[in-house]
């Protein structure tokens, strides 16, 4: 019974974040000090910054979104921007 309980715990949602910048990046830094979601990808269209990583998230390139999310069972893309940022988890 306890081993259930500690693997249930230790499963997190995988996300992807869309962009690189300071506000993805704050998002980034909330998403995996909480314990619901583990960013897997930062989504970006520079081909110079492609699998290379921020943290434990590797940048990859928007033609390989829906790919991702398919093949890695993500279960949340996350947008934001300054305005909208401190709204999101």
């Amino acid at each position: 019974m306890l081993h259930l309980l500690m693997k249930s715990r230790q499963q997190h949602q995988r996300a992807i974040i869309l962009g690189v910048g300071s506000a993805e990046y704050d998002l980034y830094c909330r998403l995996e000090s909480g314990d619901k979601y583990r960013v897997l990808f930062f989504i970006n269209d520079d081909p110079w910054s492609h699998r290379t990583k921020i943290g434990n998230a590797e940048l990859r390139s928007p033609s390989e979104l829906v790919a991702l999310c398919k093949n890695r069972q993500i279960d949340a893309v996350f947008y934001c921007n300054e305005d909208n940022a401190s709204e999101l988890p």
